[in-house]
């Protein structure tokens, strides 16, 4: 969208546009909004700004640093202890443009973005339907998935991506006293909830028939990515 001009002018900050004595905090052309700009990395949809890529923030809301491990043994030591920790998938570098995975643990205690939050179930499903209740419009579409990454029918890639939410599939992690199994990229991807009960997590995947996505609940045996939310 072009940016706002009133009288040629682009309005610069809060205060600079007026209702009578009133500054005004916001300008929308129906429910867009307009004004102030979405910062860069950030999405509109449904009246909430989303982040648009998974998180790498390592650090502490209380200071310090999560660490990013790089093998179960390191993994294991820190979540045993109630500790918080991160890591790549597959415990793999290569794979950091998928966004970091947090222990729940790392969940509870990051440095959440200043007006941010961690999306609550009431977040993620507000915006499930991509505002439309109608069967028709609940396809991938709404999460912005790439073509080249979720694997049911091609017929409607032409679709996909109209969100700009950019979820990608890139898996998640269970573990056990042993292991971690990682979900494979490109069949789901897991995210956690700003809730602190058992089920904190989700997983996106696609239905091959009529291929639209779904949330399934993940507890907190699972290291998952982090999106952030705000109400615009």
């Amino acid at each position: 969208m072009a940016d706002l001009k009133l009288n040629g002018i682009t309005p610069d900050g809060v205060g600079k546009i007026k209702l009578g004595s009133v500054d005004v905090q916001e300008i929308y052309m129906g429910s867009t909004l307009v004004w102030p700009p979405v910062g860069p990395g950030e999405i509109e949809i449904c009246n909430y700004i989303w982040t648009q890529e998974n998180s790498i923030e390592t650090e502490l809301a209380a200071g310090g640093n999560i660490p990013i491990v790089s093998d179960f043994a390191s993994f294991k030591l820190l979540n045993d202890a109630s500790q918080p920790c991160a890591m790549y998938y597959n415990f793999d570098s290569n794979n950091s443009s998928y966004g970091l995975l947090y222990n729940s643990f790392a969940k509870n205690a990051i440095k959440v973005p200043a007006g941010f939050r961690i999306p609550t179930p009431n977040d993620w499903g507000d915006i499930s339907l991509f505002c439309n209740p109608t069967l028709d419009t609940y396809k991938a579409n709404w999460l912005g998935a790439n073509p080249g990454e979720w694997a049911p029918n091609p017929a409607i890639t032409t679709t996909l991506g109209d969100s700009g939410l950019d979820i990608y599939g890139y898996g998640y992690g269970f573990y056990d006293a042993t292991s971690i199994t990682w979900k494979p990229v490109g069949e789901s991807e897991g995210h956690w909830q700003g809730v602190t009960d058992t089920a904190t997590g989700i997983a996106w995947m696609p239905l091959i028939n009529p291929s639209f996505l779904i949330s399934i609940s993940t507890g907190n045996n699972t290291v998952s990515y982090l999106r952030f939310v705000k109400d615009a």
